[in-house]
């Protein structure tokens, strides 16, 4: 890939050897203090599992209004399911967007402390007659992104001389 963003190839984390990673943790670390972001390939996500969680977000969008309405957002706790278009606003202006917001699939915290584990919960669903193989094919996506955002955690740790699970044990 040519570009002027920076690319960063976990293909080297997971078959490169000691020096590898080690240049590999230099290299993140380096990208993320100077440029604060990065492309990344070899990642380990098909592009077919990309394609497929795409194509079932599309199909949602595409469905019947009363359809989104039975998973609005404000039916959970947790915040998740979908927002109606221009129902949030951005420095007072109203956001043109309709959205869904989903997570990795996981059981309510009961007093949760500190406050933002709150978050942590269930997805609300679309009805699986109307979107068939919806849930399954989204949550595989997360949890494929969860396992992935998890390894560059751990990377970001070791590229900072600390423990391997240092900075991911502060993430919900």
């Amino acid at each position: 890939m040519n570009s002027p963003i920076p690319v960063i190839d976990l293909q080297t984390w997971y078959h490169g050897d000691t020096a590898a990673r080690d240049a590999l943790c230099e290299r993140l670390r380096q990208v993320c203090h100077e440029v604060g972001f990065f492309y990344l390939v070899n990642h380990g996500i098909a592009e077919s599992v990309s394609a497929a969680y795409l194509d079932a977000i599309r199909a949602f969008f595409a469905l019947p209004i009363e359809y989104k309405r039975a998973i609005d957002k404000r039916h959970s706790p947790q915040f998740r399911g979908w927002e109606q278009l221009g129902s949030e606003l951005t420095n007072n202006q109203i956001d043109y967007r309709e959205q869904i917001d989903i997570g990795v699939e996981a059981l309510a915290i009961d007093d949760p402390d500190p406050w933002y584990l709150a978050l942590i919960g269930p997805n609300q669903w679309p009805d699986a007659a109307a979107l068939p193989g919806f849930r399954e094919t989204v949550s595989d996506y997360f949890v494929r992104l969860s396992a992935l955002s998890r390894q560059i955690l751990r990377i970001m740790s070791r590229s900072l001389g600390l423990d391997d699970g240092h900075i991911e044990q502060v993430f919900g």
